[in-house]
């Protein structure tokens, strides 16, 4: 393969790949990456990003403690939102998301557990409403009645 930047030949090696598109501090091992000696210029092919999300969505759900702000961040990115469709859906204002992504602030406890809730949901993110995840998962009746 030849380089895009300054047409050289590009040699392969197997190397750790640190993901920086993730926002997170991932490590990808053993990848194979396409680096040109003339230019420096690297590039690495991740065969398939749709199972890398959803393995580093999937070990975010399952991590202990609080999410934090990049994880919040790739967490509602990962399910299609926005900041605002987030804040929608968690009765929030939009700046509060952006604080808990920015680290301004720490999510709750009840909106980290939704945020986790609506990841591992089956149905699509943008037609699932807070109120269908709060019955479906908790038997929760939202509208009042006992």
């Amino acid at each position: 393969m030849r380089c895009p930047e300054c047409r050289s030949e590009m040699e392969k090696s197997r190397e750790n790949y640190r993901y920086d598109e993730s926002g997170l501090d991932v490590v990808l091992v053993s990848m194979d990456i396409l680096r040109c000696k003339e230019c420096g210029e690297s590039c690495v092919a991740i065969p398939s990003i749709e199972s890398l999300h959803e393995t580093i969505a999937g070990s975010l759900i399952r991590k202990n403690g609080r999410l934090v702000g990049p994880d919040i961040r790739f967490l509602r990115t990962f399910i299609g939102w926005s900041g605002r469709d987030l804040a929608r859906e968690m009765g929030v204002k939009p700046e509060t998301v952006s604080r808990w992504e920015n680290g301004k602030a720490q999510i709750g406890p009840f909106a980290d557990v939704v945020l986790r809730m609506f990841v591992v949901s089956e149905k699509r993110v943008d037609e699932y409403t807070i109120r269908e995840a709060m019955q479906d998962s908790f038997g929760l009746d939202t509208h009042g009645s006992s």
